[in-house]
This record gives structure tokens, sequence and C-alpha cells, in this order.
């Protein structure tokens, strides 16, 4: 994470902004500086990862999950991330992340984020993630509890299920 500036204020907006229910939608509106490109003066592809990452924080505390995070010493981890691009963000260009829960199952979150700009779709992502502690992966269920969240899951998007049943099956020891 090298965006320590952009990721102060993610926290203190996260802090201000109202709540948002565990299927809610964080939106954040960034612009694209020279620091964020890359020789080919659009930005990089590692940086969208980077900027998903603000996009997961923003989620956890706008759903209230980031002071239990803090208070439990619990981590947040990707298991996996996804990206498709379409289109190229240029320098100074505006954007909007938006991150959505869309799934989950016994141990992961499968989350949504796309990179916006006029009304045009840039750059989907489906990140596989969860939290932990010193024992492991934190069960969704006792997340969603915190959440006052549905244990249930939505189901998967059609266009992710392939991805996720894929990741399922890729075992790295």
């Amino acid at each position: 994470m090298n965006l320590w500036f952009r990721m102060f204020l993610v926290f203190i907006e996260g802090w201000r902004s109202s709540r948002i229910a565990v299927l809610g939608e964080s939106k954040l509106h960034f612009r694209t500086w020279f620091t964020d490109l890359d020789f080919n003066l659009h930005m990089n592809n590692g940086r969208y990862l980077t900027f998903m990452d603000l996009g997961r924080i923003d989620l956890m505390v706008r759903t209230g999950l980031m002071q239990t995070i803090l208070q439990d010493k619990w981590m947040p981890v990707v298991g996996s991330a996804h990206v498709t691009f379409r289109r190229s963000l240029r320098p100074f260009q505006a954007f909007q992340l938006t991150t959505q829960v869309v799934a989950w199952d016994q141990k992961w979150f499968y989350m949504e984020q796309t990179f916006y700009s006029n009304n045009k779709l840039y750059a989907r992502g489906l990140v596989k993630a969860s939290l932990m502690d010193r024992d492991g992966l934190i069960p969704t269920e006792k997340i969603l509890a915190l959440l006052g969240g549905d244990p249930l899951p939505p189901p998967l998007p059609l266009r992710w299920q392939q991805i996720v049943v894929g990741d399922q099956n890729l075992h790295l020891e």
C-alpha cells in the first residue's frame, strides 16, 4: 500500500460517512496522478489493485467492521484478485471506484470492484477476501453476525462463477 495520503483520506471520509449494510456499495472518487502512471502514460495495472485496497478499506470502515478489526487485531487478507481491463485511465482523469460484496462462502467474501469514468466501465475486478486472526481465517458466519447480515449468501453473479470455481480448484502447497 503506497497511497498513504489517499488511505488517510479514505479513513477520515469513511468514519464521517453514513453506514452501509453488508451488501451495500462503497463509492470513492479519485483522479489519476503522475505517480499512478506507467511509461505508456496511463494508470499502471498494479495501481488498480492498490486502489481496490482503498475501496475495501472504505467498505470495512462504513460497515462498522473496522472497529472490531482494530480492537481484535484481525488482519484483512486477499486470497485472489481477478481484474479485467476495458479502457485506460489517462493522466488527471477523474474516476469512481465502487466496491460491493456480491457473495460469500464459509471462509471468503467475494467483492466486485469497478472503475468508471464518464459513465463508462474502465476495469472490473473480483476479489476473494477475508479476515484472519492468530488461529487462521475467521468464518464468514462470525463476521456476518457482527454486522447483522444474513448468513445465507446471495448467488454469485454468473460472470464470476467460472473464476470462483477455478480458483477453488487451485491448491498451492
